[in-house]
């Protein structure tokens, strides 16, 4: 297990395609550019060492969930100035303007 392959010959490099939070993050790379740098670089990797290829596990890590969310929050004012309406809410400062 010291280069990262387990006995039964499955290995995963970990970590999942990330997600991207805000628009400055988009797009994300290309999924199968991802798969084929990973799985040319364990290719020639295994050839060199004279290792039997292992069964790639890649996971999909955030990109499943990252842009996916409900932020429930509770209404505490409603102030209402000429044609303007505030809701004041218990939502914390980090939150504000995300999108949510």
């Amino acid at each position: 297990m010291e280069i990262g392959f387990s006995k039964n010959g499955i290995s995963s490099p970990g970590g999942g395609w990330g997600g991207g939070y805000h628009e400055d993050e988009l797009p994300q790379p290309d999924m199968n550019e991802y798969v084929r740098v990973i799985a040319e670089n364990v290719i020639a990797g295994c050839k060199k060492r004279g290792l039997t290829l292992p069964h790639l596990h890649l996971e999909p890590g955030r990109s499943l969930v990252a842009r996916a969310g409900v932020a429930i929050y509770r209404v505490g004012a409603v102030k209402r100035r000429g044609d303007k309406v505030w809701i004041l809410t218990d939502a914390p400062a980090k939150s504000r303007g995300r999108g949510v």
